[in-house]
Formats: C-alpha cells, structure tokens, sequence
C-alpha cells in the first residue's frame, strides 16, 4: 500500500524581455522557479501570488495558467 502524503504546490513563470526569473538557491545549487506550498483555504492561485511575493518581494498578476498552454 503506498502512503505518500499528497501536497499541492504552484508557483510563478515570469518573463519579461524575453527573460524568465528564476531563484538561486545556493544551498542545493539548483535554480528553481518562486513558488510554494499551499495553505489551507487558499486556492492555488492565491498560492502562487502569495509565494512569488514572499520570495522576491513584487506583487504578480496571473495572466495564463500554464495548465491552459499544454
């Protein structure tokens, strides 16, 4: 039986000039796009907004969930 516990996650693609943001992260020398788990009550776009700004301290506006592009 598997007992993996399910967590929800979202987080941000931004690109401005043709460039997209991604965040260091020194201690396991990775890149990775700003996002985070959800909270209770959140739903998983106020997850992303939430996240981006608490990582790299800009507000955000969702203008295509990726879900919609694939």
């Amino acid at each position: 039986m598997n007992n993996t516990n399910h967590v929800n996650v979202a987080g941000c693609v931004i690109i401005e000039d043709n460039k997209m943001l991604l965040l260091y992260k020194s201690s396991r020398q990775w890149y990775e796009l700003p996002g985070g788990k959800q909270k209770t009550g959140e739903t998983l776009e106020e997850t992303a907004l939430r996240e981006t700004r608490e990582e790299i301290g800009c507000d955000c506006q969702i203008i295509k969930k990726l879900e919609d592009c694939i």
